[in-house]
């Protein structure tokens, strides 16, 4: 068993910022790919940070060097995202692939996409969601 924990905003209510996110996974291998570096958790792979948790077979964590993590790809059978929002949302989201953009503000959802956001519910091949 792997465990991590880094200092990064990963879209949960903002009183949650201040936490540290907290990775676990069966395995971890960590690379340097030109100008950042990779690190792919494997196996049972959940990252947390207060009322956010994204829970995928393998989460892969891209981060420029000196800088704050700018992608995070949840992969392998159903990746799962729930978080509170400020506004005391509840968001949930299912698909094949997850893919979160923290400075974009962003998450796209491939392959058997589904996400509830409140009561709305949407669901789809391809979704992208922008939070607010």
């Amino acid at each position: 068993m792997f465990f991590s924990s880094f200092a990064d905003t990963l879209f949960a209510k903002s009183s949650d910022d201040e936490l540290p996110a907290k990775l676990s996974s069966d395995s971890a291998i960590c690379k340097r790919q030109d100008s950042e570096n990779v690190c792919t958790y494997s196996g049972k792979a959940e990252l947390s940070q207060g009322t956010t948790n994204l829970q995928a077979q393998d989460i892969t964590i891209y981060k420029k060097a000196g800088s704050k993590i700018n992608k995070i790809v949840a992969s392998g059978k159903q990746a799962h995202y729930n978080a509170i929002l400020d506004n005391n949302q509840q968001v949930n989201a299912d698909a094949e692939l997850i893919t979160i953009y923290p400075d974009k503000k962003m998450m796209i959802l491939e392959g058997n996409g589904q996400i509830i956001v409140g009561r709305d519910k949407y669901s789809g091949p391809h979704i992208e969601y922008k939070f607010k």
